[in-house]
């Protein structure tokens, strides 16, 4: 009677099992071996694996627009979805270790990892990427760092503020060396003398002081301080009487530097070299005594070769 039980209850065991695994293969009652079920585990790690992943591979979801019913996408179809790449690059052995910025990656040329030049894109003129430039400012009175985060141009032009020197008006307007007070005149030699045709061996008479405007005579500039002159004089009748060039800054009668041709003989030329002031214009007056008196008898050539500004 016990093995009888035994065995009925052996037998009730194996009916149990068997119902329970048709219900883990098909709980609607049929049999499928093959599928995929939702309370087993380790189904999908089991089956064979690709190893490369491309996009052209299908999933399967459930379409939450379309009632959870079953469809398929490829990878391609996801939306954060790209093609799986292949991290075993040459120079790396796609071991997960850090891949530095010069490691050669396999199909990747040094150009797209490493930084190009692109000066030209931050051209403030006409870059696509414009480096930010300092607006112009007047110059200071004292130095400073400035707190500026923008850069300056190479060719940038500060503009001068007046320069209220003594003597001068300080309007802001271009100062010449003459403009300021106190300063020691300075020589300007000339390669080639300046001339006139008014003073190139002309006869004069007896003449009082005149005024020679040398920039209009001679093309001086304005404002000399003095001239460096080379003189030649001659008189026709020199052997036995008085005469002479005086040279100066005013028109006072017998003042300046004084050049006379007197008991060298007839015609016979004296030749000189001399500084000659000028007045404030920068102009210089000549005085003739010729032994003709109101004839033209005396003979003047005037060379400038030097001047002081």
């Amino acid at each position: 009677m016990s093995k009888a039980i035994e065995a009925l209850a052996a037998e009730l065991l194996n009916l149990r099992e068997r119902i329970r695994l048709l219900e883990m293969q098909e709980p609607s009652g049929g049999t499928d071996p093959n599928a995929i079920h939702v309370n087993v585990a380790a189904e999908i790690s089991a089956i064979a694996a690709k190893a490369v992943p491309i996009g052209a591979d299908y999933l399967i979801i459930e379409d939450s627009a379309a009632a959870d019913v079953k469809k398929s996408i490829t990878i391609a179809d996801l939306p954060i979805a790209a093609v799986v790449p292949n991290h075993d690059h040459t120079g790396d052995a796609g071991d997960g270790a850090q891949i530095s910025h010069d490691t050669a990656l396999t199909g990747v040329s040094s150009d797209d990892h490493h930084a190009q030049a692109h000066k030209d894109t931050h051209d403030p003129e006409d870059g696509g990427d414009p480096l930010d430039t300092e607006a112009p400012v007047d110059t200071g009175t004292a130095n400073a760092i400035g707190t500026s985060h923008n850069l300056v141009r190479g060719d940038h032009v500060h503009k001068l503020h007046d320069h209220a020197h003594a003597g001068v008006a300080g309007d802001g307007g271009t100062l010449s060396f003459n403009d300021l007070d106190d300063q020691p005149p300075v020589y300007v030699p000339l390669a080639a003398a300046l001339t006139s045709v008014a003073f190139d061996g002309d006869s004069f008479p007896t003449t009082a002081k005149t005024l020679i405007d040398l920039s209009a005579v001679f093309g001086a500039p304005a404002g000399i301080k003095s001239v460096d002159c080379w003189i030649q004089c001659n008189d026709s009748g020199s052997a036995g009487g008085d005469c002479y060039v005086l040279l100066g800054p005013t028109n006072t009668n017998l003042t300046g530097v004084a050049i006379s041709p007197y008991d060298n003989g007839n015609d016979v030329p004296e030749r000189q070299f001399v500084t000659v002031s000028c007045d404030a214009s920068g102009d210089i007056y000549y005085q003739i005594l010729a032994t003709g008196g109101a004839g033209t008898t005396f003979d003047l050539v005037i060379r400038i070769w030097g001047y002081y500004i």
